[in-house]
């Protein structure tokens, strides 16, 4: 439920950013999955687009928590976990991006990441990394890590009960 509400919470954010006609600035948002480097193989999508990977949940139990990892019902951390935010620009046939169009788009994604508040279920996200991958044919991938702690608890859901296996999750495009 945890990785759902960050993944919800980050896709908010992002079709959020508008331009000056109200226009949404990013024309797509998924789960990266190599997309610029299988451009042949992928479903073709429209850039600007921004794209989020989860990178590493290292789960650990809550100091207060009193209990065992092994007890399903306790409260468990993902101590900085790490997510990596995909900012990919795509050039027009035979241009190049200049860093002057996509600075902007990326600092309204770090923006808009920052607008996202702490929850029951996550920390605020904190920008620790951003680094350029140049290391695609023909779109510009500007890559931004955030670390959060999450919260995960066993079978206890709003202090209700959840019987193994009796929770099924829809989940649909929207």
């Amino acid at each position: 439920m945890a990785l759902l509400a960050i993944y919800n919470d980050v896709e908010s954010a992002i079709n959020g950013i508008v331009d000056s006609n109200g226009e949404k600035v990013f024309c797509h948002f998924d789960i990266w999955n190599e997309q610029p480097s299988n451009e042949e193989g992928e479903t073709p999508i429209d850039y600007p687009a921004v794209f989020i990977e989860f990178s590493g949940i290292n789960w650990g139990e809550r100091a207060d928590a009193g209990g065992y990892q092994t007890d399903i019902t306790e409260e468990q951390h993902g101590l900085l976990s790490t997510l990596k935010l995909h900012i990919v620009h795509s050039s027009l046939e035979g241009a190049s991006i200049s860093f002057a169009i996509m600075h902007p788009k990326n600092q309204q994604v770090y923006y808009a990441i920052q607008s996202i508040s702490e929850t029951d279920l996550h920390s605020r996200l904190h920008r620790t990394t951003e680094v350029q991958d140049p290391n695609h044919d023909r779109v510009q991938d500007w890559q931004m890590d955030f670390t959060f702690t999450m919260v995960q608890t066993g079978q206890v859901f709003n202090k209700t009960t959840i019987e193994a296996g009796s929770l099924t999750q829809t989940l649909t495009d929207g």
